[in-house]
């Protein structure tokens, strides 16, 4: 509570989807999002033996360009960010000057001077505001929220492989582990990765929220469990993931 009033929490684009498929609405973070739809235990089964859908457009998602963007990276994340190959991406921190964590991070090299940072949902404004700080004038290098204009989905399990075959074949014959690629799909530009938060396969996917409440009903029509935060949570324990600030 602030003033006497409580704080209004942000949606994403696909609110609509988890109130039409049952999900129980929970605050996290300043967001309203599903903790769960038919049940912790089963969501989480769901992932380990078949596929799982998971809503994660509560992350924050910076898009980094410009002739200085790599070195520019390289000084506040751990990775060596300018050896990172295109479509590549890995796992970072974000540091203080003292070593401090200020979060964990994954960023993607999307081209040569353009690049994507995936930071956990209660960080985006302190690292959004650590980037502002360190970005000096003589910098040639752009930042870009995509937040509020994209949604981001997660398709986790064993069986996520077989809906991307379906969606993009020859993306699910060549992307790696960590790899990613943006390709078009009914001349909408698709951002995928192959990264989870499971310990399982799969994918994650980024796209205009308009063609993202599309993809999530698509998913869901052809048999994808939807997954709330509760199964995403102790799938990553079981997988021995860490959480920022545990």
């Amino acid at each position: 509570m602030s003033g006497g009033q409580a704080s209004i929490l942000r949606r994403t684009a696909l609110y609509a989807q988890h109130l039409a498929l049952g999900g129980r609405m929970v605050p996290f973070v300043g967001w309203e999002m599903p903790v769960q739809y038919k049940g912790i235990v089963e969501e989480h089964h769901a992932v380990r033996q078949r596929v799982g859908l998971f809503d994660v457009s509560h992350m924050g998602r910076l898009e980094v360009t410009g002739p200085d963007a790599a070195s520019f990276l390289r000084r506040l994340v751990t990775y060596d960010i300018a050896g990172l190959e295109v479509g590549k991406g890995h796992y970072g921190l974000v540091c203080q000057e003292d070593g401090g964590i200020l979060d964990d991070v994954y960023v993607f090299r999307l081209a040569d001077e353009r690049f994507l940072m995936v930071v956990n949902s209660a960080n985006a404004d302190k690292i959004g505001d650590w980037i502002q700080q360190h970005l000096h004038s003589s910098l040639r290098v752009t930042v870009d929220d995509r937040q509020a204009q994209t949604v981001m989905m997660a398709l986790q399990g064993p069986d996520a492989h077989r809906y991307l075959a379906r969606l993009v074949p020859s993306l699910a014959e060549g992307l790696r582990a960590r790899g990613c690629a943006e390709v078009s799909l009914a001349g909408v530009t698709v951002f995928f990765s192959r990264t989870g938060y499971t310990g399982e396969d799969g994918v994650e996917v980024i796209l205009p929220s308009a063609a993202g409440v599309i993809l999530w009903k698509w998913f869901v029509e052809h048999g994808v469990q939807p997954c709330g935060l509760g199964a995403r949570d102790s799938l990553r324990l079981e997988a021995a993931l860490p959480l920022y600030g545990n």
